[in-house]
C-alpha cells in the first residue's frame, strides 16, 4: 500500500511507498521506496535513481493538546466626568434693561371757534363783495373782530390789507381810523387816526396796508399803528407824492377788556373809492 502527498497545484507529487514508482508521474515528481531506501526523481526520460538509504518507520502522530481556557477580557472602571469650566464674562454689547414707559400727557383744552373763523391763535375775516363810497367816514366791511376774552396780550397784531381803486375825483387827505367799542362799526369811537397825503383828481388803483400792534392791554391799552399806500400812478391819483407813502402813530389809552376792533376810511368830499377786496387777521393771541 502506498501513501501520496501532494505538494503543489502544478501536478508534481512526492510518493512514499513499498512498491515500484509509477511511470505515469509527471516530470519533477519524487518517489521514495521505503523498503529499499531508494529515492527517485522523474525525468523526461524516466525515473532517476538518486540514493539509497534506510528509512525508519514513520512516527506516530501525537495527540492534539487541549485547547486552553479563554482568558477574561478586562474592563477598566469608567472615569469620573470632569468639572465644568468657569463661565466667560458677557460680551461688551449686552442688552440693557427696557426703560419704563412715560406717563401719557394731559389732553389739551379744545381751541375756540369764533364767528370770523378762529384757528389756533389767529382770527381771520374778509369781504366777499366790493364796496364803494367813502366820501365820509364809512365802515370797512370785513375788518371787524370781537376780541376774545382773556386772549388779548402785548404783541397781538391787527392787520388789514385792502385792494382799492378811485375815480378822477376827490382831492382830500384820506383818513384811516381804528375803532373800538361794542358795535364793531363806525358807531364806535376812534382810538387811533392816521392821515395820508392829499389825492389828485385822477383815477388810480393801489393797495392799502394797515398794521396795528398792542403794546399794552387791559384798562390802559395802547396800540401803535402804521398805514401804507402803494399806487400805480407816480404823483397823481391816490397820492400826489411818490408811489409809496405811509403814516404812523401811537394811540391814546383805552379799555380793551371787552369790545370789538374795526376800521373806517374817510376819502373826503367828492371822492369815490371802491374796495375790491379786504383781508384781515388778528394774530398772536394768548
Amino acid at each position: 500500500m502506498s501513501e501520496m502527498i501532494v505538494s503543489s497545484g502544478t501536478g508534481h507529487s512526492i510518493t512514499v511507498s513499498d512498491e515500484a514508482p509509477d511511470f505515469r508521474a509527471l516530470a519533477g515528481s519524487m518517489h521514495i521506496d521505503k523498503l529499499a531506501g531508494n529515492v527517485y526523481v522523474m525525468q523526461p526520460t524516466g525515473w532517476l535513481h538518486i540514493t539509497s538509504a534506510t528509512i525508519g518507520p514513520q512516527g506516530v502522530k501525537g495527540d492534539k493538546g487541549d485547547k486552553g481556557d479563554r482568558g477574561e477580557r478586562g474592563k477598566g472602571d469608567k472615569g469620573d466626568p470632569g468639572d465644568p469650566g468657569p463661565r466667560g464674562d458677557p460680551g461688551p454689547f449686552g442688552k440693557g434693561d427696557k426703560g419704563d414707559r412715560g406717563e401719557r400727557g394731559e389732553k389739551g383744552e379744545p381751541g375756540h371757534t369764533g364767528k370770523q373763523g378762529y384757528s389756533g391763535h389767529t382770527l381771520y375775516n374778509q369781504s366777499l363783495d366790493a364796496q364803494s363810497g367813502f366820501a365820509t367816514h364809512e365802515h370797512v366791511v370785513g375788518s371787524t373782530f370781537k376780541l376774545p376774552e382773556g386772549q388779548l396780550q402785548p404783541g397781538t397784531r391787527y392787520r388789514v390789507r385792502i385792494a382799492a381803486t378811485k375815480t378822477a375825483a376827490g382831492e382830500m387827505k384820506p383818513i384811516v381810523q381804528l375803532r373800538f367799542g361794542k358795535n364793531g362799526n363806525r358807531n364806535d369811537p376812534a382810538v387811533l387816526e392816521l392821515k395820508l397825503p392829499p389825492q389828485t383828481a385822477r383815477a388810480d388803483s393801489g393797495v392799502i396796508e394797515f398794521d396795528v400792534v398792542f403794546r399794552t392791554v387791559g384798562a390802559q391799552a395802547v396800540v401803535f399803528g402804521v398805514v401804507q399806500l402803494t399806487h400805480d400812478q407816480n404823483t397823481t391819483g391816490f397820492c400826489m407824492s411818490s408811489a409809496a407813502k405811509s403814516a404812523f402813530g401811537l394811540s391814546e389809552s383805552f379799555d380793551s377788556s371787552t369790545g370789538a376792533l374795526s376800521m373806517s376810511i374817510n376819502a373826503g368830499e367828492n371822492a369815490t373809492w371802491t374796495l375790491e377786496q379786504v383781508f384781515t387777521t388778528l394774530e398772536n393771541l394768548a
